[in-house]
């Protein structure tokens, strides 16, 4: 599959065999969506900004990935009709074109129904570029590429302030000593009063960060909540690394303190593996990554910022320290 091949299709120009092609991929629920998604981010470049009510979205959005994403066998036949692609068509890229463009931080402070509701509200990042969010009680968090929160609206600041996360995200923390603020992120959780830090939870990276700019967090073990341990109370400038497969961890001193870094949506990388490092450009630009299993890029390490820029010139400079080069074609990169 490339991009190519999808705006033939979406233009009616697909010839049979292709057409199957792209029916396969669009249907197939283990498909990661990447070259969907950076089609859609050519066609927003284009678009001019307007707000939806974040009900609106949030049903339409809903909606469509309950058929689009959820029924693959169900979706299959559909799109191979020309009136139901008719109708989903647009329904899909008017859900997507709204998600981008809604003001990111009405997501967040929406007002929660009227009735007594304990489920978990998720505001997600499904652009590349970093987005701010500001929680109820005023708390901010910038949200990197395809990286989510999940809080309970009813019960956040008023009787805790807890929430999930996956992905990486930096958070400026209103300082409240009554309701500590608890991040859960995979096996360990991070606790605050009031702080700026910053939490690389990956689901398909080893290790789970925090990095610490200013005030004071407690990492602990989730299991261990409210047990009498912690991991570790972590000093501003430093960077607690937190392997999963043996619940080892170690501290460094952040390479970066300047909280405005990450705010700007920059990529920082602090001793990190050069495949997570490749991992995290393919999905903020939305590249798929291939080298041959000898090269072992899992134990070759990376520190450093990268701003917001060129995919090919941030992959180069990636691979110039570890004598690698590489080839881009159709956002197919192939490192050698």
């Amino acid at each position: 599959m490339d991009k190519q091949l999808l705006q033939k299709y979406f233009a009616g120009t697909c010839n049979p065999e292709e057409q199957i092609r792209v029916i396969d991929y669009l249907s197939d629920r283990q498909s990661d969506m990447l070259l969907l998604r950076g089609l859609m981010d050519d066609a927003e470049r284009d678009t001019e900004a307007e707000m939806m009510p974040f009900a609106v979205e949030n049903e339409l959005s809903k909606q469509l990935r309950r058929y689009v994403f959820l029924n693959g066998a169900f979706v299959r036949r559909l799109w191979q009709t020309t009136a139901a692609a008719a109708v989903l068509l647009p329904l899909f890229f008017a859900w997507q074109y709204f998600a981008r463009r809604t003001e990111f931080k009405n997501a967040a402070v929406a007002k929660a129904p009227a009735v007594v509701d304990s489920s978990w509200k998720v505001v997600f990042n499904n652009g590349r570029s970093t987005r701010r969010a500001v929680l109820p009680d005023g708390t901010q968090v910038w949200l990197t590429a395809h990286s989510r929160i999940q809080y309970q609206p009813l019960q956040y600041g008023v009787n805790n302030r807890r929430l999930k996360l996956e992905g990486e995200a930096f958070f400026d923390v209103v300082e409240d000593a009554q309701k500590p603020f608890v991040v859960y992120h995979g096996t360990i959780a991070t606790e605050v009063l009031g702080t700026a830090f910053n939490v690389e939870a990956y689901t398909d990276e080893a290790a789970i960060r925090v990095s610490l700019v200013s005030g004071k967090v407690r990492v602990v073990p989730v299991q261990n909540k409210y047990g009498t341990a912690a991991l570790k109370v972590l000093k501003p400038g430093q960077v607690l690394s937190f392997h999963k497969k043996d619940g080892s961890f170690k501290i460094k001193q952040l390479v970066v303190k300047d909280a405005a870094i990450w705010k700007k949506g920059m990529l920082v990388m602090n001793d990190v593996s050069l495949k997570d490092a490749l991992q995290r450009v393919e999905r903020k630009y939305g590249l798929v990554v291939k080298y041959p299993e000898k090269i072992d890029i899992d134990k070759m390490r990376v520190t450093a910022v990268f701003k917001a820029g060129d995919a090919s010139q941030i992959i180069q400079n990636l691979l110039f320290v570890h004598n690698l080069h590489f080839t881009i074609h159709n956002d197919v990169v192939t490192v050698y």
